[in-house]
Order: structure tokens, then sequence, then C-alpha cells
């Protein structure tokens, strides 16, 4: 079920406010986008122009595993990096 970004203007400092019904979190993060990228918020707070289509909303569920997949991915990358450093090099003499 897709919710509806909630928007409020504010007036005297020119800028929006956004947030999702409670127990969901903005993210611009789609399928398919690297989930090393992967952030959400409970509220964010954009320029007047703004635009409103690359936001939706998360539940606690798809937050919560978007965010397991992101550390897992990092954590490989970390481990992977680490291999690399441990392999001694060799250089080709001629």
């Amino acid at each position: 079920m897709t919710h509806e970004i909630i928007k409020q203007f504010n007036e005297t400092y020119n800028f929006w406010q956004i947030s999702c019904p409670e127990g969901h979190k903005i993210t611009s993060w789609n399928e398919g986008d690297d989930i090393k990228d992967y952030a959400s918020f409970e509220i964010a707070y954009c320029p007047k122009d703004t635009d409103f289509s690359i936001y939706h909303c998360v539940t606690a569920e798809e937050d919560a595993k978007y965010l397991e997949m992101q550390l897992k991915a990092i954590k490989e990358e970390e481990e992977n990096r680490q291999k690399e450093q441990e392999q001694p090099s060799t250089i080709e003499v001629e």
C-alpha cells in the first residue's frame, strides 16, 4: 500500500516540510538503486521548487529490510576491500 507524502509549505522561510503517515518513512531510493545509497527520514525539509515525484513512503518493515540489506552490502564491500589489501601485490619485471 502506497501512502501519499504529506506536504506543508512554510511561507515565512519559503520551504516545504514533507513527511509520511505515522510508522512510515520518506525515501527517494528505489528498487534497482545501489542499496548502499539508501536513506530514509521521518521529516525532510525541501526547497520551494522541489520535485516531489522522487519521494515516496516506505513502511517500517520495508525500512528495516532496506537498512539490513544496506548494512550487509557495506560489510561485504569492506571485507572485499580488506581481502584485496591482504593479497601480496606482484610486479612483473621484464
